[in-house]
């Protein structure tokens, strides 16, 4: 695929081609660099600027921003980054470096994180568990008093023991994210609607109904640092306020100890109220706007105080009948034990650009790590020097196997990891499937 960036100046017009496939990283944002500066540049020559504008473009043009970078050539890197909320992730300060090795390093890693979760295609291809659209409670009930939309979560609702018992940990995480990614996407028509680069979304929590499996369930909590800590790597200013609503005494337990993994970003986001919940929320909300039954004034055409139209309650018990029987999965595993402060590495030789690397794991108790590398040369085996195709994720999965699979786009060598560096004293017990299906 190509693409054409027309570089205009004052005396001719000169289209410059690249084919993108060929060139690094490095190269790509080093180019978005320079042609900053030389559009900026001869900005500058536009008759009837004024003297603000001017003043502006060279603020931008010392910065050498990467968000302005995207905001000028819109059409250009919109066909390279498929992603509505590209400006919010390059608002982070390694993005506006001028450091081009750091701020490719930066874009890569994000792309790497959408392409391994499948995020470009979670809204409209993603085949969500039953359970999870049941009772993993969340909705959209509308837009605050500035415009912005509302992802309302009812995390106090989720039967974590009974969720985790009936889907798998990845497959939360991966609900979690299509909720954010819903958020972005309606953020992103706000942005047009009011020709700004970028929107962003109110996040409401609420706790009622919380227990203390929230904080003590380890396939739940696991989960949930590990959502956590793909939304502060991965969509650094896409929400402006979080604003958690009846929350018990026990949750400010589980904040205390969610305290560690919050960036100093996130933790000065939140704002948690138990009794005064409602005076806090509506200096965000129209209570006319927000549903009858959190104390708004808004109800469904029917009568409907929860606004089930647009709210999935969610409240458990999940029913048996979603829960997974082991007796039921009948495939083959290679049994490994994972020592602490070790892990356990499958190395697979890919032949055919496309083939599929397919992948299945459980541990007998607790958690493990897991993260997918490639490298162009058969020899390498350190998986330090591999360029990262799956970011790591760490996962309980004793109660539910966890399984995917990735296109390889390269022949070449990968390696699955299987980790247990961070374990001191626990070994793991591991059941794994790790099979190519050559596209051969």
């Amino acid at each position: 695929m190509r693409y054409e960036i027309n570089i205009i100046d004052d005396t001719n017009k000169m289209t410059s081609a690249w084919d993108m496939q060929q060139l690094s990283w490095t190269d790509i944002v080093a180019f978005l660099h320079a042609s900053t500066f030389n559009l900026l540049t001869h900005l500058q020559m536009i008759p009837g600027i004024t003297a603000e504008e001017k003043a502006k473009i060279e603020q931008k043009t010392v910065s050498v921003s990467i968000t302005w970078i995207l905001h000028i050539m819109d059409g250009f890197i919109h066909n390279v980054f498929t992603h509505n909320g590209i400006e919010l992730l390059t608002s982070r300060s390694e993005y506006n470096s001028n450091d081009v090795n750091a701020t490719s390093e930066a874009l890569k890693k994000h792309l790497v994180f959408r392409k391994a979760w499948g995020l470009d295609e979670l809204l409209t291809k993603w085949e969500k568990p039953e359970v999870l659209l049941k009772y993993y409670g969340h909705g959209f009930p509308g837009y605050d008093r500035e415009g912005s939309p509302i992802l309302f979560s009812l995390l106090g609702n989720v039967d974590v023991e009974g969720l985790f018992n009936s889907c798998q940990p990845q497959d939360f995480v991966k609900m979690s994210l299509t909720h954010i990614e819903e958020a972005l996407a309606k953020a992103d028509e706000i942005a047009k609607k009011k020709s700004i680069p970028y929107e962003q979304f109110l996040l409401i929590i609420d706790l009622d109904n919380m227990s203390t499996s929230h904080y003590k369930f380890k396939p739940f909590t696991s989960s949930y640092l590990t959502l956590l800590a793909l939304f502060q790597e991965n969509y650094p200013g896409a929400c402006k306020k979080i604003i958690v609503i009846q929350a018990p005494t026990i949750a400010k337990i589980a904040f205390n100890l969610l305290g560690p993994f919050l960036s100093s970003e996130t933790e000065h986001l939140i704002e948690m109220h138990s009794d005064t919940w409602k005076e806090s929320l509506f200096n965000y909300i129209d209570p006319d706007k927000w549903p009858l039954y959190w104390g708004g004034n808004m109800k469904d055409e029917n009568g409907d105080e929860k606004c089930s139209s647009k709210i999935v309650y969610g409240l458990g018990p999940v029913p048996d009948c979603y829960k997974y029987d082991i007796k039921n999965d009948k495939d083959t595993y290679t049994d490994v034990t994972v020592y602490a402060g070790n892990s356990h590495l499958v190395e697979l030789m890919v032949d055919s650009p496309g083939s599929k690397l397919y992948w299945k794991y459980k541990t007998v108790s607790e958690d493990i790590g897991f993260a997918i590398y490639y490298s162009d040369r058969e020899d390498n085996s350190d998986i330090k020097t591999m360029e990262n195709i799956f970011p790591y994720i760490r996962l309980e999965c004793s109660l539910v196997p966890i399984e995917g699979s990735v296109t390889c786009e390269k022949k070449g060598k990968y390696v699955v990891e299987f980790d247990n560096y961070y374990s001191w004293f626990s070994a793991k017990e591991l059941s794994c499937i790790v099979k190519v299906n050559n596209n051969s």
